[in-house]
C-alpha cells in the first residue's frame, strides 16, 4: 500500500500485528527505508506514534 509522507511524498509498506507485537513498514522513492515493532497492543496514540516515526525516517531531507 501507499502512504503520503509530510513532505508530500509516499511510501510503499505496510503493518501488521500478532497478540501482542504490533509493525510498520516502508520504503520512500529517496532509497530510505524504515521497520518499526513494539511489543504491546498499541492504541490509537501509540500507533499515531509508530506512523511518526516512519514519516520521520522517510521524509525527503
Amino acid at each position: 500500500m501507499s502512504r503520503p509522507l509530510s513532505c508530500g511524498g509516499v511510501f510503499w509498506g505496510h503493518g501488521g500485528s500478532m497478540t501482542g507485537y504490533e509493525t510498520l513498514g516502508g520504503v520512500a522513492g529517496n532509497g530510505r527505508a524504515v521497520g518499526v515493532a513494539v511489543t504491546t497492543q498499541p492504541g490509537a496514540t501509540t500507533k499515531e506514534y509508530m506512523g511518526d516515526v516512519v514519516d520521520a525516517a522517510l521524509r525527503a531531507r
